[in-house]
């Protein structure tokens, strides 16, 4: 098991048996209607925000090509999470990541930086930190 696919699944194991305060801490951070400090979408930390826009489009491009098909319902396809589960899934397939890391994950060290600053919680300064490692990694 390589480094990124370690630290996705210990970012994971929080969401199996959340506790109240995770939830309305994620609520907080990640979907507050009166302004998310942190959104997960690639999309949503550009210059110019516009989810399901082309990094939306991109991603599903990428996902696509490899035959990886999220069940995404509504949620855009350049999520943080699924970006970099889709990251390791490259590397434990055997595929070379590095040119959808250049096009997805190089936002996400700034990305983890602000979800450290704004969150109230440990957990979830543990779950930035162990995702701008995961996106280091790669």
């Amino acid at each position: 098991m390589n480094t990124v696919t370690t630290e996705l699944i210990e970012c994971a194991r929080g969401f199996l048996e959340p506790q109240p305060e995770h939830l309305r801490e994620y609520v907080r951070l990640f979907l507050s209607p009166e302004g998310a400090p942190c959104p997960p979408w690639q999309s949503a930390n550009q210059e110019t925000p516009a989810l399901f826009g082309a990094n939306h489009h991109s991603a599903l491009a990428w996902y696509r090509q490899y035959g990886f098909e999220p069940k995404l319902g509504s949620e855009p396809a350049d999520h943080v999470g699924l970006l970099l589960t889709f990251a390791a899934w490259l590397i434990e397939s055997g595929e070379d990541p590095r040119a959808f890391a250049a096009q997805h994950l190089s936002w996400i060290s700034e990305y983890c930086t602000r979800l450290e600053k704004e969150a109230r919680t440990p957990w979830f300064v543990e779950l930035a930190a162990r995702a701008r490692r995961a996106a280091g990694a790669i």
